[in-house]
């Protein structure tokens, strides 16, 4: 790239609360002159700081007006996050006014010298992909489209991500839907798998234009996470950052951690010492849970040991734990620094016995809702006869998991740190089959002819050729008199499964074309189960007609 080619860019960034949501920029707000206060621009957009460049709202557009050098509004509801399993979509529309100058989109955006860009070149077939990192551009793709790109007519930039450095790029002419230009990239260098989505332009002094940015932030797919800790042995005073690079000590914490023959041994100075990991997090609201377990030993009796989830910080968390050397276990919210007691029993089937492992289980059912287990290590039988925990108060949905250790001047230990967060919809479901990759949602992976979509969509198990799921049913009814033919299909009846479920028909099916036509929904039985059912009907006037299912 030419190194004296000035450049300007928007973009936006989106919390994971935005995650499986769509939002959207029109930018039909009244009409506003250059200036550098770029809040006219939508009460988020903010301008990077110590740029010059100008940005105006001008009869519902957003218009570019490049000074000098770079520079780039960011919008922090919004972010692109390709890696670990999201995926991302983001469009806008674009029209360039001056022959060989370049404007497209920006996206997983850093700062100005750390960005993924697309961008096409007006009076040009050409358009491009690159990857910035530092000073230095490096080309992810670089092609032409079947045509040149003409100024001063608007055209719909795409780009996608589903998996962690691999992008998809569509150019089609506003409106309509034939790509004129398209392929794929995948960043070799492996920059950045997170950051915001925008607009770019180029070349100083130049106007660009662009209306209808859009971002969806697809729901997130999380690996398990594992630390069986088994490395070298580590003596560890506060640089915990040897335990491993996402580990870390409670904010104010002096506790030394030690890992010695593959365990972790905690060494409490004052006070209960916690260790959390800082790249899992565990969140039970909003349709996603996790699943939590931990091995823990206590070393002497009367000491309490346990693990920690939706820790916010050292006073902000809730814990389970038992007691060394007693059938007594609990739940507790800490709130402020002030323990709320969930759950406190006695009733444990066994003593909790000194330098024997247990297996701490914590499963989350939804917002302040959890499952908690204590059983001996290997066994799936719960010790504690209450199982089940609500937090009344409200005060936690998401936050981080770790490891409670217990009072001043003892140790504790621990083993197989496991958590596993639970994603609804497909990606949930595709992710819940073990140590199994199914790949894709149009993959067949137990080759029995059915993808894997379908599979969920009917209730089927993708690794096992012998199980479609519930397959859909026909025949005759009578409806008032009349004959029809009936086609009942199962759905999902959970209303979050992220499917739709339609049928076509055609008459012919050498020549004939597929509508979505030609019947009616007659009514669905809800059964209360993970099924339902959808009775569609149509009529018998036909010499033939076929019809298929389709889920998306």
């Amino acid at each position: 790239m030419n190194a004296r080619v000035m450049a300007v860019a928007l973009y936006c960034a989106a919390p994971a609360a935005w995650a499986g949501t769509t939002i959207t920029d029109d930018f039909n707000r009244a009409d506003q002159p250059p200036t550098n206060d770029t809040s006219v621009i939508g009460g988020t957009w903010a301008q990077e700081a110590g740029s010059t460049d100008q940005w105006v709202l001008n009869s519902n557009m957003l218009h570019s007006r490049a000074q000098v050098g770079e520079g780039f509004l960011y919008n922090y509801a919004l972010e692109t996050v390709s890696g670990n399993g999201t995926n991302f979509t983001a469009s806008v529309d674009i029209a360039l006014k001056v022959e060989n100058s370049w404007s497209g989109m920006v996206f997983n955006y850093q700062d100005e010298n750390h960005l993924y860009m697309f961008r096409i070149k007006a009076g040009s077939p050409s358009y491009q992909v690159l990857s910035k990192n530092g000073a230095s551009y490096q080309v992810i793709l670089n092609k032409n489209a079947s045509q040149n790109w003409e100024t001063n007519t608007f055209y719909t930039m795409t780009v996608s991500s589903d998996d962690p450095y691999n992008f998809g790029f569509k150019i089609t002419k506003k409106g309509e839907f034939t790509a004129l230009g398209s392929g794929s990239g995948v960043d070799a260098g492996n920059l950045y798998t997170g950051g915001y989505a925008g607009v770019y332009a180029a070349s100083t002094g130049l106007t660009t234009k662009y209306d209808n940015f859009s971002l969806y932030v697809g729901e997130p797919i999380v690996t398990p996470g594992i630390d069986d800790f088994n490395r070298p042995d580590v003596a560890v005073t506060s640089d915990t950052s040897l335990l491993g690079r996402s580990w870390t000590n409670g904010a104010g914490a002096n506790d030394e951690w030690t890992i010695v023959g593959g365990i972790m041994h905690s060494h409490a100075l004052t006070g209960p010492g916690i260790l959390y990991i800082t790249e899992l997090e565990t969140i039970g609201g909003n349709g996603t849970s996790f699943n939590l377990s931990v091995d823990v030993s206590s070393k002497n009796p009367g000491l309490w040991s346990g693990v920690v989830f939706n820790y916010q910080d050292e006073n902000n968390y809730y814990y389970v734990r038992f007691l060394e050397g007693t059938s007594r276990y609990q739940m507790v919210a800490m709130v402020g620094g002030t323990e709320s007691i969930i759950v406190d029993e006695t009733d444990a089937a066994t003593t909790f016995d000194e330098d024997r492992f247990y297996t701490i289980n914590i499963a989350s059912k939804g917002d302040y809702n959890f499952d908690f287990a204590i059983t001996e290590v290997g066994s799936p039988i719960a010790l504690n006869p209450t199982t089940n925990a609500v937090d009344s108060g409200s005060n936690f949905t998401d936050g981080y998991a770790g490891l409670l250790a217990p009072h001043a001047g003892y140790a504790s230990k621990f083993d197989n740190f496991a958590l596993r967060l639970v994603v609804g919809g497909y990606e949930g479901w595709a992710a819940g089959w073990g140590d199994v990759d199914i790949g894709a949602k149009t993959n067949d992976y137990d080759a029995d002819g059915l993808v894997n979509i379908y599979e969920y969509g009917l209730g089927g198990d993708p690794t096992n050729a012998l199980d479609q799921g519930t397959a859909p049913e026909f025949g005759v009814e009578n409806i008032g008199g009349t004959n029809w033919f009936a086609y009942i299909h199962p759905q999902l009846s959970d209303p979050d499964s992220g499917l739709s479920y339609y049928l076509e028909t055609s008459t012919d099916l050498v020549v004939g074309a597929w509508t979505n036509s030609g019947y009616s929904v007659a009514g669905t039985n809800v059964t209360s189960g993970e099924l339902d059912f959808v009775t569609n009907v149509t009529g018998m006037v036909e010499g033939k007609k076929f019809i298929r299912l389709i889920i998306e």
